[in-house]
């Protein structure tokens, strides 16, 4: 008998010091549940995101691109230039561009810049996706050709370097760029 009276009186003591407590009034100017204070600052804001003005399935067609450039860029990187060739032990531009298409893209791109510049669709510096073309004018009638990859960066086989990824935003690239062109389908 005295355990089950001091369960009930422990249970009595817990229920009028939580009764105390609701009783207790909030302090002067406390926001409090129904009060105009609450009410005014209750409103939480919600950072504004900019929405992608592109289709879920673009985004989606994109971010693999992006996946698929960067892991045969991984393979390729350092892979030396050679004029005219198109393999591990050498590689020009345009024949960077036309094994990259073939093996990660499916598709079949012309082999030289000459032919690979008047190719797909034009498109302005600004709309440029992970896939697109890049071309510059490196001198004279030299032209060379990039693969973009995204971030403001292309992917290329470099006379001097060999296969490397630079800035579109450089100095040197900056002032040689010319234009942009699509190959991929479903791009807006």
């Amino acid at each position: 008998m005295k355990d089950s009276l001091g369960k009930y009186g422990l249970v009595a003591a817990f229920t009028l010091l939580l009764g105390a407590c609701a009783n207790t009034p909030a302090p002067q100017g406390a926001r409090t549940p129904g009060s105009e204070s609450f009410r005014q600052h209750a409103v939480v804001e919600v950072p504004r995101f900019k929405i992608a003005e592109k289709s879920s399935s673009h985004a989606t067609s994109e971010a693999r691109h992006s996946v698929q450039l960067a892991s045969h860029f991984a393979r390729w990187k350092g892979t030396p230039y050679r004029f005219g060739g198109n393999s591990r032990s050498g590689i020009d531009c345009s024949g960077f561009v036309y094994v990259t298409f073939r093996d990660v893209l499916g598709i079949t791109t012309p082999r030289t810049t000459a032919q690979l510049v008047k190719a797909g669709k034009r498109i302005n510096e600004k709309q440029l996706s992970p896939g697109d073309l890049v071309f510059f004018n490196t001198g004279g009638r030299q032209r060379h050709v990039g693969i973009y990859i995204g971030d403001g960066k292309f992917m290329h086989a470099s006379t001097s370097r060999g296969v490397v990824s630079s800035r579109l935003d450089s100095p040197y690239w900056a002032r040689a760029y010319r234009e942009s062109r699509r190959f991929l389908a479903n791009r807006h």
